[in-house]
C-alpha cells in the first residue's frame, strides 16, 4: 500500500509519509486512531494528539510521527505538518 521510503529523524529509520498515507489517515475512524496517536516533535517538547482535527491546530512547521501496529511489525511514519496541509489543499479536503 505504501511506497517504501525511509527517513531518519534523530537516527531512527521511519517511513516517509506519501499521498497514500495521507489518504489513509483521513479514512481512519476516531476509535482506531486511539491506538496510534500522532506524536508532535518540537525542539523543546514532545506530546501526542489523538485526533486529526487537533493535529491541524498545531503550527505547520512541526515534525509528526505516527506508529501503526501491523501483524508482523509496527510502521512509523514521519511527515511535516505543512506537507499534510498542502496535500489537503491540493485535494480540496476541508476540516
Amino acid at each position: 500500500m505504501f511506497k517504501e521510503r525511509m527517513v531518519s529523524v534523530g537516527g531512527g529509520g521511519f517511513r516517509k509519509a506519501d499521498n497514500d498515507y495521507f489518504k489513509w489517515i483521513h479514512s481512519i475512524r476516531p476509535a482506531e486512531r486511539q491506538v496510534s496517536p500522532f506524536i508532535i516533535l518540537r525542539i523543546r517538547d514532545t506530546h501526542t494528539v489523538a485526533s486529526l482535527h487537533n493535529l491541524l491546530l498545531q503550527e505547520p512547521s512541526v515534525n509528526v510521527l505516527q506508529a501503526w501496529p501491523g501483524k508482523r511489525r509496527t510502521d512509523v511514519f514521519h511527515f511535516h505538518l505543512c506537507d499534510l496541509i498542502k496535500w489537503r489543499e491540493k485535494n480540496a479536503i476541508s476540516t
